[in-house]
């Protein structure tokens, strides 16, 4: 009875999918979110390219880990290597919330796109935004 219990304290407190199933549907979502899914999606500012919206900056930062080795200028603008180097972002920057598919702390750090920092004005919109999408 007791381990029937726990089975099922444990299944409804665990979220739903596999932490890379989680990661692979908050990538699609922020995708909607950042660009309509457009691959040549660039910001008002012209700063952010691409399907998710990445920087110079930002691109610099991921590569830091040794991978990936894509030109900024041409790879940002190709779904899958963006794709790549927000994961390594997120490997590098808060690997505990990849690892575990924590889906929430890794779209609020990819809209502060500064580890560390405080909570930005809109953090809260765009989460629910992307949460909305993932559905």
């Amino acid at each position: 009875m007791q381990t029937m219990l726990m089975l099922a304290v444990l299944t409804l407190a665990a979220p739903p999918g596999t932490p890379h199933t989680r990661v692979n549907k908050l990538l699609d979502a922020m995708e909607r979110a950042e660009s309509g899914g457009r691959p040549n999606a660039v910001s008002n500012a012209g700063r952010s390219r691409g399907p998710l919206q990445l920087d110079a900056r930002y691109w610099r930062d991921a590569s830091k880990t040794g991978r990936p080795k894509y030109p900024y200028r041409t790879g940002t603008w190709d779904r899958s290597k963006s794709r790549e180097v927000t994961q390594q972002y997120w490997k590098r920057h808060a690997p505990q919330a990849y690892r575990r598919g924590d889906v929430e702390t890794l779209a609020r750090l990819q809209y502060r796109s500064k580890p560390g920092t405080k909570s930005r004005a809109g953090e809260n919109a765009y989460w629910r935004s992307v949460q909305k999408k993932m559905r």
